[in-house]
């Protein structure tokens, strides 16, 4: 079987990564290339769904209707950090020229969840879904996507990003979400948003300007690497059902995560 899959429109082009979490490793518009190439770190490059919870959970220490569960964090000590789609086994699912469906079932303590991710490709617009299939017993989850946009392209000038965010979250001294808001302040950032008047914006002067949209509440924005920026939705902010506000899901319940990127030449 192929490591990859490619779906693509005239200027369009995505790549899926089925030996790396299902991950798109390469997104492409016109001859310009936007996600950061394969680094080290899992973490740190393409652009990768987060399931079945988005961002940081304290210590690894998941609060849930039976219990506290120890999720790992070998990843990024001491937290467990952006779900466990990085090294799961991707499945295939339907294929044609400009959409794909894959596939993961998860490990414990979700056994018997399923998440699958779509990619569609139009002529000027790519939307990217992620779906959560709860297992057998009553789970917290919540979803994002974390793309990584290179901060330069071999044209244009370097990446602006535009933070629409009437508010953010104050963090303790771990980086976490203590659930009190402040007002944003100026970049960089490594903090979780909410209140939205718009959409986020990436704009590389000369060469393109990328809208992103999603209909859920919260986004993190990153603009610490010298090399790329993330600007990621999510469901629920990291650290979520601590701080309770993840969504407790019944048997067999599904949630859902759609995210919508317009291209534009500047």
């Amino acid at each position: 079987m192929s490591s990859s899959i490619t779906v693509s429109s005239a200027d369009i082009s995505v790549t899926i990564d089925l030996e790396n979490g299902g991950r798109l490793s390469s997104v492409r518009w016109q001859d310009l290339e936007l996600a950061v190439e394969k680094r080290t770190s899992p973490l740190s490059w393409g652009w990768y769904a987060m399931a079945p919870w988005a961002g940081r959970i304290g210590r690894g220490k998941l609060e849930t209707p039976h219990g506290v569960e120890q999720l790992p964090t070998d990843v990024l000590p001491p937290h467990a950090i952006h779900g466990l789609l990085l090294d799961s086994k991707i499945h295939v699912g339907q294929v044609s020229a400009n959409e794909a469906m894959v596939w993961c079932d998860l490990p414990a303590p979700y056994e018997g969840a399923r998440v699958e991710q779509r990619v569609v490709v139009g002529q000027s617009f790519l939307t990217w879904s992620l779906l959560y299939k709860n297992g057998d017993r009553p789970m917290p989850a919540w979803l994002g996507f974390h793309p990584w946009f290179r901060r330069t392209l071999t044209r244009g000038s370097e990446v602006e990003v535009f933070n629409p965010a009437s508010f953010m979250m104050t963090l303790d001294s771990e980086g976490l979400p203590n659930g009190r808001i402040q007002a944003v302040t100026t970049p960089p950032w490594d903090d979780v948003f909410g209140g939205l008047q718009g959409a986020p914006t990436l704009t590389w002067p000369g060469a393109l300007k990328l809208t992103c949209q999603a209909t859920d509440p919260w986004w993190v924005i990153y603009t610490m690497d010298p090399v790329g920026v993330c600007v990621e939705p999510q469901t629920a902010p990291p650290h979520a059902a601590s701080l309770g506000l993840a969504p407790i899901l019944a048997a067999g319940e599904q949630i859902r995560l759609d995210y919508q990127f317009s291209f534009e030449s500047t």
